[in-house]
């Protein structure tokens, strides 16, 4: 029987391998999506952001006008 620390070692590295998503990790350890989210950032994970993105997200958040 494997521990729980082993499944989220054996979650983690196949998500870091790109062998699993996001979502699927979640699935594996029970957990809700802003949990992930938790979990990650718990374990050194963050997502990778590119000015690209930032830039999507400064138009985005222009277009809304709030």
């Amino acid at each position: 029987m494997y521990s729980r620390r082993d499944l989220e070692a054996f979650a983690l590295e196949e998500l870091k391998a790109g062998r699993i998503t996001e979502a699927e990790l979640g699935r594996m350890l029970g957990l809700a999506r802003i949990q992930i989210d938790g979990f990650l950032k718990a374990h050194g994970v963050y997502e990778d952001v590119t000015i690209e993105d930032i830039d999507r997200d400064l138009a985005d958040l222009k277009s809304v006008q709030l």
